[in-house]
């Protein structure tokens, strides 16, 4: 299991991280204060207050998870520091 702090800042980010998530082979549960919900669900993300970062697991072998990983990466989601 790999956890990391994700930013969506705008609809387009919101977009990408669920195709992301979806196409991939990982569980992705997504957790912001108290609240969890399923990285794949559209309807459960937009609960969520996204004005801070949201926590995500991704849960599948290490190349699923480096895919994602990298995904994140490229769409520019991850927070840094």
């Amino acid at each position: 299991m790999t956890d990391v702090a994700v930013r969506l800042k705008d609809k387009e980010q919101i977009e990408k991280f669920i195709q992301i998530n979806s196409r991939s082979g990982c569980q992705v549960d997504v957790r912001s204060g108290r609240s969890y919900i399923d990285g794949k669900s559209i309807m459960g993300l937009l609960t969520l207050k996204l004005l801070k970062p949201i926590y995500v697991s991704l849960i599948g072998d290490e190349r699923n998870v480096s895919e994602v990983m990298n995904a994140y990466k490229k769409q520019h989601l991850l927070v840094q520091g």
